[in-house]
């Protein structure tokens, strides 16, 4: 019995890495670089020295917003046309018009408005 089950345990482990098995319940395939097909995108390269920490990230129509934990101000604002940067906004402390913390934002129904909670 002892044999059995250790010729059963040798043969689970010298399965092919890209078959396909079942672990709890599910199918899990492993994929490698050949299974995909190959992009190439043609961009500059920007650099932002006004974001230190960036967080989170949300695109309005005209503009990509970035959040950022490190900096004076919550939210840093690029343009999408191009890429420079616009400003800065949401000052951090516990007076009028500051907040102490920035959970999120997402995009407005309205086009180039965003929310932020």
């Amino acid at each position: 019995m002892k044999k059995i089950a250790l010729i059963l345990v040798l043969a689970c482990a010298c399965a092919s890495p890209n078959s396909t098995e079942i672990k709890f319940g599910r199918e899990v395939r492993t994929f490698s670089y050949e299974d995909f097909e190959v992009e190439v995108i043609k961009s500059e390269i920007n650099y932002f020295t006004e974001i230190f920490k960036p967080i989170n990230i949300a695109i309005t129509e005209n503009h990509i917003l970035v959040s950022d934990r490190a900096t004076k101000k919550h939210l840093h604002i690029i343009s999408k046309e191009n890429s420079r940067y616009v400003g800065q906004l949401g000052d951090r402390g516990q007076g009028p018009n500051e907040f102490l913390s920035l959970s999120g934002f997402k995009r407005s129904f309205n086009d180039d408005q965003f929310i932020v909670y």
